[in-house]
């Protein structure tokens, strides 16, 4: 039995298992723990995903614009990866499918890996064939156990394209601000993206842990990691080097210098950073003339910074540079005080935040800032500026592909495709023109790429003995005999194997199949092909049929996997005509660079041919009648347009990758306790240092005070000590009536997020003001008790107070106690805060009644009469509708509330126009206008009534406003008799006129629920009217 899990390599899951039986292990009832070595081995290789399954994933030799415009993969949500599919779980069940597609296959989230993968022994043992995904109960899935191993590939690869593709977007994206030296710098990045060679895992190159994942980070706003720190330091290592050689004097530490110091690495011998530390001990406390003098070294300043640090050992003195001037780690500094009194021997260490660097204006670029500030003080480099922050990405990048990109031309490491364009379909090649030999010819010349067509395959093929189709020989374990062989005995010979001495004699001599490749054959000058790819052609050469084409597919197939091979135009003709001939695909659609694959125009699959070149496997897929893609459903709108009108779907707009939102604060959202710290917190702000901090940093070299209780500070120095500290805080609350929240001073305003729920999710804030409610000092000032009563607060001092809001208290009288004494005015409280923030801008007549009292109060506070009092028009229209419809309930409120009085309603109803007289010019504009209120079409139709209503006959002077005339109405008709005098009234009713005893109105109304009738017209009338007069 094993205690540890044992490492497996090629060899060992190569050679035969014979200690393996399947029927002591495999449903016995058995537990999976501390099993034997060879077990283990069986489930490692069960987990092995076979070559042509792992072929369907892109291939490692692409560059990054070749992985991002030619992979095919499902989509990535991180939101998704922390949620475990309980769905998805081992069963007894046969497998039934194969990964095939990657586009085709959903992801599984990494909580469903881990516990699959903690669950794989065991469910080995209980019998467990395959891997159910049932997520999709309509199409259940059975997939074998190594798809576990491909699924977690899968995921990895689809991060690293969502990575490379936000990089390239970035990239590609020209600014109207641009100036000559960023169009030079953005275009060189683009050609890096074509020619470095890899997107995934390590890069390798002496750059440490950098991965490609994190290189990709360079290119966008994002925070930087330590790799990337270190790579760039990498790069002013080299430069250095080349200015003074080995005589330097200067040494120049990467981040684990800091992060193995704030550990105690110095003084812990059992710390895996000790000797690095003793290293730089030796070195600095070497009494030789060849001492250096200066050490320089990035370091971390948590939670999400990096800053920049000079050691200067001659005077003594350590020089700190950060691009925000926050304040020094406080654990790394005094570590560092220790070891260089005590280990190096320096004896009196000071210590100045004066090291020269750029001033940053965001929260990302702070890692590049860094290394440019110690590149400036050692090199000479010009120093950072914000406003040239895209180019100094460019530059970052370029750097570090440039150190990649020597290290892969002398590994003669073929690079990858020209730069393609991500939103261009490659699928269908329409023009059949050759594909670019070469690289863009800005690169360096050994970079350029070339491709092989079939003549340099046949030319190949003819040039390469039988002899040489071997893999390279075994690499032999230490101690053991060359002629031993632990894979059994020999296999017995069969027709494939047409000399199989030759091959024998090929494994004395593993070399001679590189040379094949390399150079010594006329066709090999051509191009460069990397080892492992040489190596995948041999061993299918050597184990594959031996006919000419046989042998030429499978080589071109391993071609195209790794994007190495180049089609021909006329080929690909010839293979548009076969796949169209006797009603055939009409458009197929096909890559010159992939002649073994056929998309069908019909339902969108991908087809893979038998050979290449060769239409019949596709023409079969043809005749078969596969189902057509759905077509998009008909919009409403479309149903409602023209019946000529042709139907064209429109193209599905690409949804955008990132969303810019507003920081909106640290509120309650985030924490309950936030709101309540906003509520009753005096001071506008924390989360500076102490006092006594600004007092020596601004007293103790020149007069040594270091202390705000000296008696030698003036009264304006004390002053001046706390506004460098009001200036210093970390946060600031922001009450304005728009946004109660706590708000970082260095709050970023304007930031990316990728999901469009969090756009106005007020829980994702920007990085800056995160890391202020990460910082434990904020966590203790929200949780702090800060209910006080009155006579705690009038003794608090004027230190902890806020100044803004005694100026207020002293301008506003009666606000002091409205905010010190809540529990009293509770409710008028909430509605002041209330009108404040809008919520009852919709009750206007409420808000008319309390601006009237308040008015009024005011002014008979003052001694002022009611005279020419400007009611609001709401509250003025409330009122004048409850005295038309009861005059006593509206007496009875006018004793409670402000109210117009009944003699001022009667004029304001005398100025307005009187109600016309049967049906005029003047009642078609009322019409017009009651359609327009409700945004009722002028021209659709409309209900028209009329009635009669039986009257008391009676005769009533009217006056009309706006003429300024007295009118006689009560008459039939549309007759008007105009009064002039009272004497003239009195001689017009002597007259005997009759009265009308009836009155017909007429109607109008739109044909909808809801919606009030108009009074179109009114008209008085006799008792005997005809209709045809009416009308």
């Amino acid at each position: 039995m094993v205690d540890h899990k044992p490492i497996f390599d090629d060899e060992d899951l190569q050679k035969q298992n014979k200690l393996w039986n399947p029927e002591e292990w495999i449903g016995c009832g058995l537990t999976y723990r501390d099993v034997p070595e060879h077990v283990a081995l069986e489930a490692v290789r069960l987990r092995q995903i076979p070559s042509e399954v792992l072929s369907t994933l892109p291939s490692e030799l692409l560059s990054p614009a070749g992985f991002f415009a030619n992979s095919n993969l499902p989509s990535w949500d991180p939101a998704y990866d922390s949620k475990d599919a309980a769905d998805v779980d081992f069963d007894a069940t046969e497998p039934t499918l194969v990964p095939q597609k990657p586009s085709d296959i959903r992801l599984l989230s990494v909580a469903t890996i881990r516990r699959l993968d903690n669950t794989f022994g065991q469910a080995w043992f209980d019998g467990k064939k395959s891997i159910r995904d049932a997520r999709d109960p309509n199409n259940v899935q059975h997939w074998p156990l190594y798809f576990l191993t491909y699924a977690e590939s899968l995921r990895q690869t689809c991060r690293c394209w969502v990575a490379w593709r936000a990089a390239i977007f970035w990239a590609l994206e020209e600014h109207d601000d641009e100036e000559p030296e960023e169009v030079k710098w953005r275009q060189r990045t683009v050609n890096l993206l074509s020619s470095i060679v890899g997107w995934s895992g390590r890069v390798g190159c002496g750059l440490g842990d950098l991965s490609y994942e994190h290189l990709a980070e360079v290119l966008g706003e994002n925070m930087l990691m330590g790799s990337v720190v270190d790579a760039l330091v990498h790069d002013i290592k080299t430069r250095l080097t080349i200015r003074d050689g080995t005589s330097s004097e200067h040494i120049i530490g990467d981040t684990m210098f800091a992060r193995c110091m704030t550990d105690g690495a110095a003084t812990s011998s059992e710390h895996m950073g000790y000797r690095l530390i003793a290293r730089y001990t030796h070195l600095l406390s070497s009494d030789s003339a060849s001492r250096p003098r200066y050490l320089s070294f990035p370091l971390h300043s948590p939670p999400l910074h990096w800053a920049a640090c000079m050691i200067d050992l001659p005077k003594q003195h350590i020089h700190f540079g950060d691009s925000l001037q926050r304040r020094r780690p406080q654990a790394l500094f005094d570590e560092l005080l220790r070891w260089l009194t005590e280990d190096v021997g320096l004896q009196k260490v000071k210590i100045t935040d004066d090291l020269t660097c750029g001033l940053q204006k965001d929260h990302v670029n702070c890692g590049i800032i860094s290394a440019n500030t110690l590149a400036h003080a050692i090199l000479g480099d010009t120093l950072w500026d914000h406003r040239h922050a895209r180019t100094y990405r460019y530059r970052a990048f370029c750097t570090i592909a440039s150190i990649i990109l020597r290290s892969q031309e002398g590994k003669n490491t073929v690079l990858d495709v020209p730069f393609l364009d991500p939103f261009e379909t490659h699928t269908d090649v329409e023009t059949p023109a050759a594909a670019p030999a070469v690289a863009p010819a800005t690169l360096h010349a050994s970079s350029q790429v070339q491709r092989l067509t079939d003549e340099d395959i046949t030319e190949f093929l003819n040039h390469t003995e039988e002899s040489q189709y071997s893999v390279p020989a075994k690499r032999l374990r230490k101690g053991q005999d060359a002629d031993s062989n632990d894979e059994g005995p020999v296999k017995k010979r069969t027709k494939t194997d047409v000399n199989p001495s030759a091959c024998s004699k090929a494994f004395d001599n593993p070399d001679e199949h590189s040379s094949t490749l390399n150079g010594t054959q006329p066709w090999a000058t051509k191009v460069a092909v990397a080892e492992h790819v040489q190596l995948d052609i041999l061993e299918s050469l050597r184990t594959g049929g031996q006919g000419n084409s046989s042998r030429h597919d499978r080589v071109v197939g391993i071609l195209i996997k790794h994007g190495l091979f180049r089609g021909n135009a006329a080929k690909l003709e010839r293979l548009r005509r076969e796949c169209k001939r006797d009603d055939g695909d009409p458009r197929p659609g096909l890559d010159i660079n992939n002649p073994k694959q056929v998309i069908c125009s019909r339902c969108a699959k991908t087809v893979q041919l038998k050979a290449v070149y060769e239409a019949g496997r596709f023409r079969e897929h043809w005749r078969k009648g596969c189902k057509k893609t759905p077509v998009p459903n008909k919009s409403i709108t479309n149903f409602f347009g023209p019946k000529s009108a042709s139907f064209k779907p429109v193209p599905q707009k690409l949804q955008p990758s990132e969303f810019i939102k507003h920081c909106p604060g640290l509120t309650g959202a985030v924490h309950p306790r936030i709101d309540y710290y906003i509520d009753h917190c005096p001071a506008s702000g924390a989360g500076a240092r102490t006092i006594n901090f600004y007092v020596a940093q601004l007293f103790e070299e020149k007069r040594g005070i270091v202390s705000i209780s000296d008696p030698s500070l003036s009264r304006k120095e004390r002053t001046l000590a706390y506004h460098h500290q009001s200036l210093d805080r970390d946060w600031r609350i922001e009450t304005s009536p728009h946004r109660a929240s706590v708000v970082a001073t260095r709050c970023l305003i304007r930031f990316a997020v990728y999901r469009e729920a969090d756009v106005s999710d007020n829980k994702v804030v920007c990085t800056a003001c995160w890391a202020v409610f990460l910082r434990k000092e904020f966590r203790t000032a929200i949780n702090r008790n800060r209910d006080k009563t009155y006579q705690q607060l009038i003794r608090t001092p004027k230190l902890y107070s806020n100044p803004i809001q005694y100026r207020l208290m002293a301008q506003y009288e009666g606000l002091e106690a409205l905010l010190t004494n809540p529990s009293k005015l509770g409710v008028m409280l909430r509605f002041a805060r209330g009108v404040a923030l809008g919520h009852y801008n919709d009750l206007k007549v409420f808000l008319g009644l309390v601006e009237t009292m308040v008015l009024a109060t005011e002014r008979r506070i003052r001694g002022v009469g009611m005279q020419n009092f400007k009611y609001p028009q709401e509250w003025r229209e409330f009122g004048a509708l409850i005295r038309m419809t009861s005059p006593r309930s509206y007496r009875s409120m006018a004793q409670h509330f402000r109210m117009e009085s009944e003699r001022s309603i009667q004029h304001t109803t005398s100025q307005r126009p009187r109600f016309p007289l049967g049906i005029t010019e003047k009642s078609f504009e009322i019409l017009a206008q009651y359609c327009q209120d409700y945004g009722y079409p002028s021209n659709y139709p409309l209900c028209f009534s009329v009635d009669d209503t039986k009257l008391f006959p009676a005769m009533q002077p009217l006056y009309d406003g706006p003429s300024k005339t007295w009118y006689l109405v009560g008459l039939p008709g549309a007759q008007q008799l105009q009064v002039k005098s009272a004497a003239e009234l009195e001689t017009l009713i002597d007259r005997k006129h009759n009265a009308a005893p009836k009155l017909r109105l007429w109607s109008v109304q739109i044909p909808f629920p809801g919606i009030p009738p108009l009074a179109f017209a009114v008209l008085p009338i006799a008792s005997k009217v005809k209709g045809s007069e009416l009308v």
